[in-house]
């Protein structure tokens, strides 16, 4: 279960669309309610916030996750490469 705690430090990185990449995670890996339905945005919400108990879906929640921080530090990176003062400007 996602704790409070947990979900305080998830939000900032998976901000407020995070349900249609945690869904096509789903979908990808063939994740499926048990009825083999596709599971709906509001349950994936609910499982964020500690409503509800799903492994599957927290695993597919921590791998949107770790996507958009890779890619906010590789963002940071080119950022910080691009505006670092040159050999010229620095004298």
């Amino acid at each position: 279960m996602i704790t409070a705690e947990e979900k305080e430090i998830l939000k900032p990185i998976l901000g407020l669309n995070y349900t249609t990449a945690v869904l096509k995670v789903l979908a990808d890996k063939g994740m499926t309610q048990d009825n083999g339905k596709p599971y709906s945005a509001p349950f994936v919400r609910n499982v964020f916030c500690g409503t509800y108990e799903r492994s599957d879906i927290e695993i597919a929640i921590y791998e949107v996750y770790k996507s958009r921080l890779d890619l906010k530090e590789q963002a940071e990176l080119r950022k910080s490469e691009l505006f670092k003062p040159s050999e010229k400007e620095a004298v």
